[in-house]
C-alpha cells in the first residue's frame, strides 16, 4: 500500500525523510503566513473602525463644539442688545429726570413770581382803600359845604358834576394802581385819552347815546380801556356790546378790549373770557 511504502522511505532513505520534512515544514511555514496575514488584515480592518470611531467622535464633538460656540455668541450678542436697551432706558430716564427737575426748579420760581405778585396785589388793595376812603371824604366834605350853600336843585346838578368828575379821577387812579399789569400787556396807561362819542342821530343805536372810553393809541392799532371799582357781569356785556357797536370810528385797528377793575364778581370774570376781553383785577367776588 501508498501508506506503507511512504512510512518505509521515511525511516530507510535519509533524503526522501528530510525532503518531506522540509515540505512539512515550508506547508507550515505557509499556513503561519497565511495565519499572520489574516491577523493583519483583521488588526487594519479593526484600526480603520477604530479610525472611523475617532473621526466620528471627532467630528461630532466639533459639532457639538460649533453648537456650543455658536449658542454662546447668540447668547452674548443678546446679553449685548439688552444691556444696550438698558443704557437708552437709563438715559432716558435721566433724561426725564432732568426735565422733572427743571420743571420743578421753574415751578418753584413761578410760586416765588406769584408770591411777589400777591404782595403787590394786596399793597395796591390798601392804597385803593385808603384812596377810596380819602374820596369817601372828600365827597362828604364836599356834600356838606353844598347843603349848607345851594338849593336841591343846584345842589343835584352840582353833585352829578362832581360825581362825574370823581369817577374820571377814580378811574385815573386805577389805571395808575394797576400800571405795572397795563404795562405787561404792552399798554402804557399814561398815554390813555379819553374817546367820547355822541350818536344824535341813532346810527350805532338810541338816539343821543354817550359812548366814553379811555383808550391807547399806538403806531398800529388801539386798545380800548374800562376802569371800574367794582364789575359786574352786567358791565362786561355793555363793554363788549358798545366798544363793538362803534369800532369803526377809530381811526386804527381795535385791537384788545381791556377791564381794570379792583373787585370783579365770579360771572363777570367768567364772561370775560367767553368774550375774549382781557382782565385785570384785584379780587374776585364770589356768589
Amino acid at each position: 500500500m501508498l501508506k506503507d511504502d511512504i512510512l518505509r522511505l521515511l525511516r530507510e532513505d535519509e533524503e526522501f525523510r528530510y525532503a518531506v520534512i522540509g515540505l512539512l515544514g515550508l506547508q507550515r511555514l505557509e499556513e503561519a503566513m497565511a495565519r499572520l496575514i489574516d491577523t493583519q488584515a483583521n488588526m487594519e480592518s479593526r484600526l480603520r473602525n477604530v479610525e472611523e470611531a475617532v473621526a466620528k467622535l471627532s467630528e461630532d464633538i466639533l459639532t457639538k463644539l460649533v453648537e456650543n460656540v455658536t449658542r454662546l455668541a447668540d447668547n452674548i450678542i443678546k446679553l449685548a442688545d439688552r444691556v444696550a436697551m438698558l443704557v437708552d432706558t437709563m438715559s432716558s430716564i435721566e433724561s426725564r429726570l432732568i426735565k422733572v427737575e427743571e420743571a420743578i426748579i421753574r415751578l418753584a420760581d413761578i410760586q416765588v413770581r406769584q408770591e411777589d405778585r400777591l404782595v403787590k396785589v394786596e399793597d395796591r388793595l390798601v392804597r385803593t382803600e385808603e384812596a377810596l376812603m380819602e374820596l369817601k371824604n372828600i365827597v362828604v366834605k364836599q356834600e356838606e359845604r353844598l347843603a349848607r350853600v345851594v338849593s336841591v336843585d343846584k345842589l343835584t346838578a352840582i353833585i352829578g358834576t362832581i360825581g362825574r368828575r370823581l369817577s374820571k379821577d377814580m378811574e385815573k387812579m386805577i389805571l395808575k394802581i394797576y400800571r405795572d399789569q397795563l404795562i405787561q400787556l404792552g399798554i402804557d396807561p399814561d398815554n390813555a385819552k379819553r374817546f367820547r362819542y355822541i350818536d344824535r342821530e341813532g346810527k350805532y343805536g338810541r338816539k343821543g347815546k354817550e359812548y366814553e372810553f379811555d383808550i391807547v393809541i399806538s403806531n398800529n392799532h388801539i386798545d380800548v380801556l374800562k376802569a371800574k371799582m367794582y364789575t359786574e357781569k352786567d358791565d362786561v356785556e355793555w363793554f363788549y356790546e358798545n366798544v363793538e357797536v362803534i369800532k369803526e370810528l377809530f381811526d386804527k385797528p381795535l385791537r384788545r378790549k381791556v377791564i381794570v377793575t379792583v373787585h370783579i364778581d365770579e360771572d363777570a370774570l367768567i364772561k370775560t373770557d367767553e368774550l375774549g376781553i382781557n382782565v385785570i383785577y384785584g379780587n374776585v367776588v364770589k356768589d
